[in-house]
């Protein structure tokens, strides 16, 4: 069962890249049970439970 999760979350993590191309290279790098999303070094958002999270600060 666990190999079917981590499948899963890797295949949802693929797809959220592939939607998010147009930002540039966007990479998923597993963390936590989950994925960390990354452009040109940042972290930008979280992929947790098949739920994407957004990283933002007072100005975004």
């Amino acid at each position: 069962m666990a190999a079917n999760t981590s499948l899963a979350r890797r295949a949802f993590a693929e797809h959220v890249v592939d939607l998010l191309r147009g930002l540039g290279p966007v990479q998923a790098r597993a963390m936590f049970g989950g994925h960390g999303l990354y452009l040109d070094g940042l972290m930008f958002a979280l992929l947790v439970d098949a739920r994407f999270f957004v990283k933002v600060d007072a100005e975004t």
